[in-house]
């Protein structure tokens, strides 16, 4: 009886320790890490924004919304004040290569509009582990156009169609000629070509024979624009896998 009693009582015991330590030192539980926080942007930059998107509409036809700018501003210059002063959009950073392709007219992006005003614009280099902005020339409006610009055209659809001059000319077959050899000499295309001069077998070429040809060449247009989600997510140039949903949640602060 004494054996059982004692063993009960060091339970009890054991109870009330394991409830008094629980009371004064209450289990800690780690907090899950915050996401990143954007900041929402002021209206600093709407009347820049503005201005550019309804350039580029007047272009295209086509527009954003000035929110997504905004929201895509706030994503690319949350690390620092720095870049929103002088980069906003992020187009002129060492490695990166919008700002050369905009100034070198490459990619079709003479078709997107005149990036003219970003030559002699400088990259910022990276030192000290940060962007220096100092060693940079890239203002709030250059870069807030070119940006622009460069998301025009990441959702511009491009290809290509023939473009023909109006005169006619003659061309006398020559042993060994076939149109792709004669065509760029001629200032053409076998396409042109071919087109000119529907009744002939281009197979079957005779030497005096005599075709039609116009001055032509193929040319880039934009046949279509993708959405401009899909836009924004090539915009970063797959650096950022969560580029497009950091965009939106700042938009979706923004429009709050």
């Amino acid at each position: 009886m004494a054996s059982q009693y004692g063993s009960s009582r060091r339970e009890i015991l054991k109870y009330v320790a394991a409830a008094a330590a629980s009371f004064y030192f209450p289990r800690i539980v780690t907090a899950a890490p915050k996401p990143k926080k954007i900041p929402t942007i002021s209206h600093v930059y709407d009347s820049i924004i503005d201005n550019t998107l309804n350039y580029f509409q007047h272009r295209h036809g086509v527009s954003p919304k000035r929110n997504l700018i905004k929201a895509m501003i706030g994503v690319e210059t949350v690390s620092t004040q720095d870049a929103f002063r002088c980069d906003p959009m992020q187009i002129a950073n060492q490695g990166d290569y919008a700002l050369d392709v905009l100034v070198s007219r490459g990619e079709n992006t003479t078709l997107i509009g005149d990036f003219s005003r970003l030559k002699g614009k400088t990259k910022t280099p990276w030192r000290n582990k940060n962007w220096d902005y100092s060693s940079s020339n890239m203002d709030a409006q250059a870069s807030i156009f070119g940006g622009i610009g460069w998301l025009y055209h990441k959702a511009a659809v491009y290809s290509t169609r023939l473009k023909e001059e109006e005169g006619v000319n003659n061309y006398t077959i020559k042993k060994g000629d076939t149109y792709e050899k004669i065509a760029p000499s001629l200032g053409t295309t076998p396409e042109s070509i071919r087109k000119n001069n529907p009744k002939v077998n281009p197979r079957k070429l005779k030497i005096g024979q005599i075709i039609k040809f116009r001055k032509a060449r193929e040319v880039a247009v934009i046949t279509g624009w993708r959405s401009w989600d899909n836009a924004v997510r090539d915009y970063n140039g797959g650096g950022n896998p969560r580029y497009l949903q950091e965009v939106l949640e700042s938009k979706r602060e923004i429009e709050k």
